[in-house]
């Protein structure tokens, strides 16, 4: 890519600008001008696009990071983590209990060793999962640049990666929750592994780095599969050593896990879920703001089906696709299952805006009218997706206003809670964990056992009712 460098065309065979004639060469200068002024404006306006999409994404984390300084629940899986970060001696609860844990540990050590620096887990966490975001969004850049793409092409897939994470993703950027963490680090291990296969150097450790990202979210797979079929694909001998050194590497730290929590720990991390087709429907990705996207890569791919890199990508996609869809039928699984194909995505786009002569030649198209139209495709997709809230702070005093009685609210639910004697669940588990009290009560696992088998719904009444819990319900103000 040439950015707004375009080259002119031939200035005539006889050496002379003129050509043939007087009028023939003011006709070829004006051609030539016209062709010049096009490009320039083709390029303005889409440097102009690449910056509105840059403007939406720092509105939409500014946003993320003033949510996450908020004592509102963005999510209930915040109080969840918080609370087993604090469980450290009793991470991984007997199969019998009313609580679950089925996130492998090392997120909860993490948090743990914040909370006795004297840091406050929940926002730890939020600020944890913004800053994993924004090493995301360099990670893309980076990985952009390894497969051989001008800085262009590198900026504008980390910047619509940034836009689309916080903005058709919103919920989970500034969450207390270790998927976009784990994401980063198994992202970094993916990165590092490109840059050592390109310099001919072991990949071992990549992958072990993988591996261990493996231990802070469980269920990003998609993407150390991938470095395993690239490998493949120049050496199956290189692949199959590193696949017996990840597998081993990983069976070692179940070993080591099972030999520190016990047989819960297994038994824990596979909890059972009822699988329906429902839930893929009900919780597809994020279309508008992933469609045009999927529409560029999968042109540049069809364009360039020939290129060895193209059946990288294609392969990162389809297996990081096919992750998050199987993974979507689950109950409770939420559109985060797709954050994987997300960042292959970005990683594609960047290498399309970087091909783009290749694409526009097959269509009859310039190479800056190409990518322009792309550029258009990517902002018009961002801004249908954008949410409501960033403009409502920036521009309504009545919103600011409720957010205020939302927080005042809390801290009225908090006091209350806290002077209930006994075990309590809240609606709001935020507010039952800012209460000081104990996790007694998962809603969503015990009810899993009901909607698998495992538990008959006498047996979950019965169970409730030892408990001697008193259920509360929270002012819905509370969460965000």
């Amino acid at each position: 890519m040439t950015g707004c460098a375009f080259k002119g065309g031939n200035a005539g065979r006889g050496g002379s600008i003129l050509g043939n004639g007087r009028h023939a060469g003011i006709r070829v200068l004006g051609s030539k001008k016209v062709k010049l002024n096009f490009m320039k404006i083709t390029c303005f306006v889409t440097y102009v696009c690449i910056a509105l999409i840059a403007i939406l994404a720092v509105i939409a984390f500014v946003f993320c990071l003033y949510r996450a300084l908020l004592p509102l629940e963005i999510d209930p899986n915040e109080a969840w983590n918080a609370w087993h970060s604090h469980s450290i001696n009793h991470l991984y609860p007997a199969s019998e209990e009313l609580i679950t844990n089925n996130y492998p540990p090392l997120y909860f050590y993490l948090m743990h060793g914040l909370s006795l620096l004297g840091f406050e887990v929940i926002y730890a966490g939020r600020i944890i999962s913004i800053l994993a975001a924004v090493t995301l969004t360099l990670l893309v850049f980076r990985g952009v640049l390894i497969l051989g793409m001008p800085k262009l092409a590198a900026c504008v897939a980390a910047i619509w990666f940034a836009g689309t994470l916080a903005v058709a993703f919103t919920g989970y950027v500034g969450m207390n929750d270790p998927h976009l963490l784990g994401l980063a680090v198994m992202c970094g291990g993916f990165i590092w592994f490109m840059a050592r296969e390109q310099r001919g150097r072991a990949t071992e450790p990549a992958i072990f780095l993988m591996v261990l990202a493996g231990f802070i979210k469980h269920s990003i797979v998609a993407i150390p599969a991938t470095a395993i079929l690239w490998l493949a694909f120049a050496n199956w001998r290189r692949a199959a050593r590193a696949a017996v050194f990840g597998i081993t590497a990983c069976a070692l730290c179940l070993l080591i896990c099972r030999a520190v929590y016990g047989s819960d720990f297994i038994v824990q991390l596979m909890l059972p879920r009822e699988m329906t087709i429902k839930n893929a429907y009900l919780r597809l990705p994020p279309v508008q703001a992933l469609l045009p996207g999927v529409m560029i890569v999968t042109a540049w791919l069809l364009a360039d089906r020939k290129n060895r890199l193209a059946g990288r990508i294609a392969s990162l996609l389809l297996l990081t696709f096919a992750n998050g869809f199987i993974q979507i039928f689950g109950e409770g699984v939420d559109v985060n299952a797709y954050f994987e194909f997300l960042f292959a995505l970005a990683l594609g786009l960047g290498v399309a805006f970087g091909e783009a002569p290749s694409i526009a030649a097959s269509i009859g198209l310039s190479a800056g009218g190409l990518r322009l139209v792309s550029i258009v495709l990517l902002l018009a997709g961002l801004s249908v997706s954008f949410p409501a809230e960033p403009y409502q702070l920036i521009l309504s005093g009545s919103f600011r206003a409720d957010v205020a009685e939302n927080v005042d609210a809390v801290k009225s639910e908090v006091k209350r809670i806290r002077a209930i004697r006994g075990k309590v669940s809240c609606s709001i588990m935020l507010v039952c964990y800012w209460a000081g009290k104990p996790f007694v009560w998962d809603d969503f696992a015990l009810t899993q056992r009901v909607a698998t088998g495992q538990w008959s719904k006498r047996e979950l009444d019965r169970r409730r009712r030892e408990g001697k819990i008193r259920f509360e319900k929270i002012d819905d103000r509370t969460n965000w």
